[in-house]
This record gives C-alpha cells, structure tokens and sequence, in this order.
C-alpha cells in the first residue's frame, strides 16, 4: 500500500531522502549529485464529439473539442531528476533537488530547491510542489499516469483548438498542485501524524520563461498590484499507520491567498479573486487490496471571482505478483455566473511490472463533460463525450 499513499510525489519523496547510494555522503563533504528520473508514453485511439457548432462553419471559436483533431497518436513524458546531499558533522542534512523536463516545454526546470533535514523536521525553499501536495493521499490510480486525478497525460481534448471548453476541466483532488517560488516545513512524524506548511509571497516561479514567471535574478522585487496571487499560505497533514494488517492512510489540507494591491475582487474579470482550497482524502489497503478516495471544494477557482468548484473521485486496485489493475470514478462541478458546467469520467485498466521500473501499461477511460448553458455556441465546445483506449510503457532510472 505504501506505492500508493505515496502517489505522484514518490519519486520526489526518494530523490529528498537520498536515495540512491551515490547521493550518500560523508560527514562534512561537498555535495555530489546523483541522477535518476523516468520516462513514459502512449499510444491512444480516441473518440470525441467534433461538431462545427451553431455557426455551421468549420474552423471557428464555437467548434466541438474534437473538431479537426486526431483519433490516434502518440503522447510521452519524462523527468530526470538531479539530487545530492551530505550530513554535517552536527548531523544537520543538507541537500538539492533539481527535476528537468525531458521534453521541450514552458516549465523546462520543473524543480529546483535546498532543503534542510534534522532531527527537528524538514525545510525546503525554491521551486517546489507546496504541502498540500506532497503530503497527499487519496484515491489509487489504476492506470499510471493516465487517470483522472490531474492526470500526468490527458489523451482527448477538453478545449478546442480556439481554447475554449468546459469549465470543469479535469478533476483534482489534491490541495494547490502548483509549483511555485516557496519555503515549506515538515515535522517529524509522531505516532503517525505530520504536519506541513508552505508560504508562496507571489503566485509565480524563479526565471524568465514558464508558464508564470518570476523573472531573473536581477528582477529586483515583484509589483504587487498584478491579478495573479499573492501570500499564499498552505497547511496539511496527512496520518499513516497499520493495524492488524490493514493499512490506513488520511490526508487533509487548506490554502489561501490574497490579490494584489489595488486589486478589486471583480465578479467577470479573470485573476481579481482570492483563490482557497480545502481537501480531504484517504486509503485502506489489505492483503494487496487498495481502496480510496477524495474530496476537494475550490472557491475562486483559477482566480476567478465566484467560480466555485467541488471534486471528488473513489478508486479501487488490486495487486498480486507483477499485476496491478483497478477501476477509477471522478466527478466535478464548476459554477460561474450562472452558468454550470460538469465532468463525470471511469478509469478501468492496469499494468505489469515487467522488471524493476519498468512497467507495461494499458487503459480505457471515458470522459463526460457537459454545461447547463442555453447559449448554443457554450454548449457546442463544452460538452465532449470521449473514450479512450491507450497503450504503453513506463520506465524508472
């Protein structure tokens, strides 16, 4: 059960404690740095809805997500982390982590933090997930890196290709999934408790490119009266222990932020609102059984004043031997100025672990969004009935 309450930050988590035998360092030594990382990709076929809309002309802003897409291809992902440490003679830990998108993309540096680890606790400060996501817990994924809990890989379309589409996008049960400019403290665990914190002064990372940027390190300090997020402050804490053989894993966390100065919080206008969270999920795992879920209600979701969502989704996994399959369910609901837009979609599929780190994977989804809109244009690009049926392979270094 471990693999699974440890989720999309497992990797993370190994890279933070060192894990590989060349990142181990003597007392007092200079850092090294050790490499590992992963790769992954599909291949999918696909069906989506992929009308012209009310206009009856090709090529415009109210054509169906499926428009003039695809039904087949290719979709791949990769990370090589780059991590090292040493323990000084105090027996302080001091360490870097530095994660590379193995693909051109905005975020080329994913990551990249110090960290501090004592007897006290750990701190991290850079560009880092927050507490809210490294501490997670929630629902198993039977199909890695392609399930709908903020999937690493979405192989159908939820906006055309003018970006428009439903509001309820992809459901997320984890708390602030973004990486952002940080400092954050772990406790230590205590009869299996711990405890996060995270504090973000502007919703944005170090650098020049990306999808937000800070800018460089001769930018000076950032205005203030942007429409982007300010003083974001997070809490979690997740608890992890065994009884009897059963495994149980819980997890909730909270954040909140601010707008800029001289911002109004202005219903219809895009980045003036204060955006919070708060989540919950948890796990029981049994004799290879892993069963959970999770519930997350948003409220300036994105920014946006009075865009409210709720997200949740229950999954279930079995494993014995080299197999692991499993069954996913996830629901969301966004309202925004009357108008309500929803997401319903499955999840059934598994792998096969085919050696140490590598896996066969293969899955089928299916994804519903729809709108209780009357505009005929809002219902042609945001309602997408989709499947999907993909098949690949995942590779750990």
């Amino acid at each position: 059960m471990r693999k699974h309450l440890l989720g999309a930050t497992a990797l993370v988590a190994a890279a933070a404690l060192g894990a590989t035998a060349a990142e181990a360092q003597d007392g007092g030594k200079p850092i090294q740095l050790g490499m590992s990382g992963n790769m992954y990709g599909f291949f999918s076929v696909v069906s989506q809805d992929d009308g012209i809309g009310p206009d009856n002309v090709s090529g415009t802003a109210d054509d169906a997500p499926g428009h003039d897409r695809r039904n087949n291809g290719f979709s791949r992902r990769g990370r090589i982390h780059f991590t090292g440490k040493t323990t000084l003679d105090n027996g302080l830990q001091v360490g870097v982590q530095v994660r590379l998108n193995a693909l051109d993309c905005r975020d080329q540096i994913d990551q990249s933090y110090i960290w501090f680890s004592s007897q006290f606790g750990k701190v991290e400060f850079g560009k880092a997930n927050g507490a809210g996501d490294e501490m997670f817990i929630g629902a198993p994924n039977p199909v890695p890196h392609l399930g709908l809990n903020t999937p690493d890989i979405l192989v159908v379309n939820q906006t055309n290709s003018f970006g428009n589409g439903n509001l309820a996008a992809t459901p997320a049960t984890i708390v602030y999934t973004s990486k952002r400019e940080r400092l954050n403290y772990f406790t230590p665990r205590f009869f299996g408790i711990q405890l996060g914190v995270s504090y973000t002064p502007v919703n944005c990372s170090q650098g020049n490119g990306g999808s937000r940027p800070c800018g460089g390190s001769y930018a000076g300090q950032l205005q203030d009266n942007l429409a982007r997020g300010y003083d974001i402050i997070e809490t979690a804490a997740n608890y992890e222990n065994s009884f009897g053989g059963v495994d149980v894993g819980l997890y909730a966390a909270y954040f909140t932020s601010s707008n800029g100065n001289g911002i109004t919080r202005t219903v219809g206008v895009g980045g003036t609102g204060e955006e919070s969270q708060w989540g919950v999920g948890g796990q029981l795992g049994y004799q290879g059984i892993a069963f959970g879920g999770g519930y997350r209600r948003s409220f300036d979701d994105g920014y946006n004043p009075d865009q409210d969502s709720w997200d949740w989704n229950v999954g279930l996994t079995y494993t014995t031997g080299p197999w692991e399959g499993g069954v996913m369910y996830a629901n969301k609901k966004t309202k925004y100025i009357g108008q309500e837009d929803t997401f319903d979609g499955v999840s059934v599929g598994g792998s096969y672990l085919l050696g140490p780190g590598i896996s066969l994977i293969a899955g089928v989804q299916y994804y519903d969004w729809e709108t209780n809109s009357t505009n005929a244009a809002i219902q042609s690009y945001s309602t997408n009935k989709a499947w999907s049926a993909s098949i690949g392979t995942s590779v750990d270094f």
